[in-house]
């Protein structure tokens, strides 16, 4: 799915490469940033880029020389063994320019089960560990976090489930005590 509106920065022109990059290459970029999806990932189409860029030669080798030159100085889009492009810093310019993504905003929950879908998890916890929420960097680092139930658990329903855990405890001890008593038994 793809959002109908995106952020752009101003201030691109004045960066020096993509003031280096040709009048197509610099269309390529804004095409790319337009029809990624809603986390940067976007999937080369050689074909639909001919045309709608009115590419001229092979339309590979133009993605190929376009992707060579975006990564000179650092890298802008990375390469995703699905063949795929992630432009990198997508999600923090589009969604986390002053906080991380919050798991509990129906549009953020959105953007974190794709970055989980499309096993970025790791990548952007690496990379851009100011985008993901603290519950997801450790997440990553245990791999054991609760998952939570619902988008807006309240404390009672956190109580719930304490309470829950200690029935359970309990029964567990009772369990334990009937075993020990069953070496004695005839």
């Amino acid at each position: 799915m793809q959002s109908k509106k995106r952020f752009t920065e101003t201030n691109i022109w004045d960066d020096p490469i993509f003031i280096e990059l040709t009048p197509q290459q610099k269309l390529l970029w804004f095409f790319i940033n337009d029809r990624c999806d809603n986390i940067g990932v976007w999937t080369p189409n050689p074909k639909l880029i001919a045309f709608n860029l009115d590419i001229e030669g092979n339309p590979r080798q133009f993605l190929d020389d376009f992707l060579q030159v975006i990564n000179e100085a650092e890298e802008r889009v990375h390469l995703l063994p699905s063949g795929d492009w992630l432009i990198t810093d997508f999600v923090k310019f589009q969604y986390c320019q002053k906080k991380p993504l919050h798991p509990n905003s129906p549009a953020h929950k959105s953007y974190l089960a794709l970055i989980e879908e499309k096993d970025l998890l790791t990548w952007f916890c690496t990379n851009y560990p100011e985008t993901m929420p603290e519950s997801y960097l450790n997440k990553e680092k245990k791999n054991s976090l609760r998952p939570l139930k619902e988008p807006f658990e309240t404390h009672k329903d956190k109580d719930k489930d304490k309470d829950k855990d200690k029935d359970t405890d309990k029964e567990k001890d009772r369990n334990s005590d009937l075993k020990a008593f069953t070496h004695f038994s005839p």
